[in-house]
């Protein structure tokens, strides 16, 4: 990921990998847990390896999004673990919008909802159970999220409100067909005023949002 991008989601950057955590995160715990998954959901729940972390990454295709979970665990003891979940998830159809108005090919996040769970203390049994667990919940937080929803929020933000998050303002707002504001929003950015907005949010990209909103 670029420099332009390693900002968007900060909380992604975590601590390298101890050589603990490789005995948790083994291929037969990995597929212990897909085995505990409910009926039905473990096909759909793929495990992507992530070299340096502590944990595994998860993903889940629920057809128009997907979820990506990350499970890190860090030892306490020499039997207790404390874990973090962190999840996003991903609208398919926005994620290709969003890469739309950058004219990036570059991998990017773009969740249109994300959710962590405070850290707890777990044996290794424990976790198996808690992380099989976690899925099925994931995925019940995952139907309450409405796309809609998160547009006709995002078209309100206000500039410099979570600055990772400013690029949905635009997309929200093509979305929405609100060329008038769009076209102000490039005016004053061709001016020079650039209110609270991101750096790599440019006059370039609002054209593309107004082309977007005009399609």
């Amino acid at each position: 990921m670029s420099n332009k991008f390693s900002l968007l989601w900060p909380w992604m950057r975590r601590p390298h990998k101890t050589a603990e955590a490789g005995n948790l995160f083994s291929k037969a715990a990995i597929n212990t847990v897909l085995r505990s998954v409910p009926p039905g959901k473990v096909e759909t729940w793929e495990v992507v390896r992530r070299e340096g972390r502590r944990g595994h990454l998860f993903k889940h295709d629920l057809g128009h999004s997907y979820l990506i979970a990350e499970f890190q665990a860090y030892p306490r003891t020499e039997t207790l673990w404390d874990v973090t979940t962190f999840v996003q998830l991903i609208h398919k159809g926005l994620e290709a919008v969003y890469k739309q108005i950058l004219a990036s090919d570059v991998p990017i996040d773009a969740p249109i909802a994300v959710k962590s769970t405070s850290r707890k203390f777990f044996t290794k049994d424990e976790l198996v159970t808690a992380m099989a667990s976690s899925m099925t919940e994931i995925e019940e937080w995952a139907a309450t999220v409405s796309p809609d929803t998160f547009i006709d929020a995002a078209a309100k933000r206000e500039p410099g409100e979570q600055p990772h998050l400013q690029i949905w303002h635009f997309i929200a707002l093509a979305q929405t067909g609100n060329i008038e504001q769009l076209r102000i929003y490039k005016d004053r950015f061709e001016r020079g005023e650039r209110a609270k907005f991101p750096s790599f949010i440019t006059a370039d990209t609002v054209q593309r949002a107004i082309d977007l909103a005009q399609t």
